[in-house]
């Protein structure tokens, strides 16, 4: 190759570079640093030398830097990054802050930090800066100043490392029983975590140490560890955890523990055994016995023992009536004759539930199956139970459709202007719920009255997180633009503005099922908002058709409705 025809090819590599976006190289990158992707991505910062890309350029490769322990490196490229992008000083600081804690510079770390801590607006980072500095303040020999850091900003700390830290700091500063007590606070509150293993490793040495001075961890704490197991649906483990338990446990607690056990051995795929080992214990405690007759209840159903399972639940009601293992056997049995359309057999379960724990949140399920079907039967009774519905139970999700059917009830007897109050109510209040369109069918196609505009117009301050948002996304960073608007979100108020951002840039990354999650997640309210209260472009995030390009070919060739086909 002759001379000119090298500059030629380099000139054209680099005119190429340059057209090149920087967001797929960093998220590139990040995905897979290679030596080849982190060249390429630094020549995009050469390139760049004066402008804000460039520096995103350097931001991302410090990122990956911190990630891969190459702080040197990182440190260079962030201070180089942080004099062109004065948006993001709290990000690059905090950055800056992890490496140089790595590399054992405390003070310049700490000093880093605090100026995350004490960011105006609040940085996403505070809590996690905060947990940072306490390092490096225990670190230094410096226990007091890591205690006050982590009290001053224990609501921003995450879990379980605030805890995990305040152990440290106490065991440090030589109080071995509030060190044990803050470990036993991880160990038994967050089971699956890798910092409860950290804890357990520091009980291990605080026991020895203390001897019989050792706080014992109270026994609910041992008996909630245990349960969060069975929450995760790993029987096996909190099986075992539960049956270690009965030896270290005495009294209800024990008795709790025998009972919990054959309860993990249900849902770990052996309900007979399960069965076999409830029905043989025999105990004290009428907080055990009656969550043993609870999980009898279950067991019965399993092994499809209709008889034994009303046997129970009798007996729970003769024992305990008003215990909520009751209430949740009332449920449960209810359930197994719903799912074979027994109403003769569903019925009195469901209405003992409502009846018998009328404020509990569970009572407004069961009363409707009773109301339900009071009125597909044309019982005299529907009406008085559709309307007690609407009444008794203002956070059910069945009021519409109590409003919509007394309406047809009225409809039947009186006529359509008898039924008009209760179809109009609807179209007044939940315009966008299914019954609000056979509401309005009902009143010959009259749509809900239109709704004001909701605000989504973002403040001074939301306009400087998002465009902090938008920067973290061009520099292949999301989760950090993510982090940043949800955190605006609930601090900053005006969460339909940000759940509409979080979507628009999850859609722009080619990501609209994220899209609709941040909507539920952020806003979650996006349901009961009117369509002409909300700007069109929620609603299309909100309910995307991803796939819509080939869906409209493949519908126009095959002569198909494209939402049919969608559908």
């Amino acid at each position: 190759m002759t001379r000119r025809a090298a500059v030629f090819l380099f000139l054209v590599c680099a005119l190429g570079l340059r057209a090149q976006t920087l967001e797929p190289l960093a998220r590139a990158y990040r995905e897979s640093p290679t030596p080849a992707r982190r060249e390429a991505l630094l020549r995009f910062a050469s390139l760049h030398p004066k402008d804000s890309s460039g520096a995103l350029a350097l931001l991302a490769a410090g990122v990956v830097e911190i990630e891969q322990a190459q702080y040197q490196d990182a440190i260079r490229h962030l201070e180089d990054a942080e004099k062109r992008l004065p948006q993001l000083t709290d990000h690059i600081s905090f950055q800056l802050g992890q490496a140089l804690l790595a590399l054992q510079d405390y003070a310049a770390a700490v000093s880093r930090l605090e100026s995350v801590l004490k960011a105006v607006p609040a940085s996403p980072f505070q809590g996690r800066a905060a947990l940072l500095v306490a390092a490096a303040h225990l670190r230094s020999g410096a226990p007091p100043s890591a205690f006050a850091v982590l009290k001053e900003y224990a609501r921003r700390v995450p879990q379980p490392d605030g805890d995990l830290a305040l152990a440290s700091a106490y065991e440090a500063a030589g109080d071995l029983a509030m060190a044990a007590s803050c470990a036993q606070r991880v160990y038994y509150g967050y089971p699956a975590s890798k910092q409860a293993v950290e804890a357990a490793e520091m009980l291990e040495r605080l026991r020895e140490q203390l001897g019989r001075s050792f706080p014992p961890p109270a026994p609910e704490a041992m008996l909630g560890r245990a349960g969060k197991w069975l929450e995760a649906r790993d029987s096996r483990r909190a099986r075992a955890e539960y049956e270690s338990l009965i030896s270290q446990l005495g009294g209800a607690q024990r008795e709790l523990a025998q009972v919990r056990a054959g309860a993990a051995c249900r849902t770990g795929g052996a309900p007979g055994s399960s069965f076999a080992y409830l029905k043989a214990l025999t105990l004290r405690s009428p907080e055990a016995d009656a969550e043993r007759l609870y999980y009898l209840v279950e067991c019965a159903r399993s092994v499809e023992d209709p008889a034994a399972m009303l046997q129970f639940v009798s007996r729970l009601e003769h024992l305990y009536p008003a215990s909520e293992w009751r209430l949740s056997a009332l449920i449960w049995a209810g359930n197994y004759y719903l799912l074979r359309n027994e109403p003769a057999s569903y019925v009195p379960l469901y209405r003992a539930c409502y009846e018998g724990f009328p404020a509990d949140p569970r009572a407004s399920y069961c009363h409707w199956k009773v109301a339900w079907n009071a009125y597909l039967q044309r019982r005299a009774e529907s009406g008085d139970l559709l309307r007690d519905h609407f009444k008794r139970f203002p956070q059910s999700d069945k009021r519409t459709a109590a409003l919509y059917f007394l309406g047809r009830l009225s409809e039947a007897s009186d006529g359509l202007n008898a039924a008009q109050p209760f179809y109009a109510e609807i179209l007044a209040h939940y315009p966008n719920n299914f019954y609000a369109q056979l509401a309005a069918q009902r009143r010959g196609g009259e749509v809900a009255a239109q709704a004001a505009p909701m605000s989504f117009e973002p403040s001074a301050m939301h306009l400087r997180r998002i465009s902090r948002a938008r920067l973290l996304s061009s520099a292949g960073l999301s989760d950090f633009a993510e982090s940043d608007l949800r955190f605006a979100a609930r601090e900053d108020g005006q969460p339909q503005v940000m759940a509409l951002e979080l979507a628009r840039q999850a859609a722009a990354r080619g990501a609209p099922d994220q899209g609709l999650r941040y909507i539920k997640a952020v806003f979650p309210g996006y349901l009961a908002t009117p369509l002409d209260a909300a700007p069109t472009e929620l609603w299309r995030l909100a309910f995307p058709l991803p796939f819509r390009p080939y869906l409209e070919r493949y519908g126009k060739a095959h002569q198909l409705d494209l939402f049919l086909l969608a559908g």
